[in-house]
């Protein structure tokens, strides 16, 4: 009984949930890699993202930059996206060579 009223409270003080809008939009990522992210709105369903990081257990470098479509699921400003991009890494070997991937 105390869930069900616990709940029926929940639900009575709770008017609106959204999810935030945005042209730009810029994060850290956290992990064992470490960097910065940038996203902006480039057309009503399309935005281009970039991405910075850098290993914290080997020495290595990453840039990606992203095209993505957005498609609305449900509710306003909930959205599933898709896309592809480009990504360019420098990581230093132990023995000093630096390996360079592309993708």
């Amino acid at each position: 009984m105390k869930k069900l009223i616990l709940i029926l409270v929940a639900a009575a003080t709770c008017w609106q949930i959204s999810a935030q809008g945005y042209d730009t939009a810029i994060g850290i990522r956290l992990g064992t890699e470490m960097g910065l992210t940038v996203q902006q709105r480039i057309a009503k369903k399309m935005t281009v993202e970039g991405i910075l990081q850098s290993g914290l257990r080997q020495d290595e470098t990453m840039v990606t930059l992203l095209l993505e479509r957005h498609y609305p699921i449900g509710p306003r400003n909930i959205n599933l996206y898709l896309g592809g991009g480009v990504h360019k890494g420098w990581i230093r070997n132990n023995t000093d060579d630096l390996t360079n991937p592309l993708g």
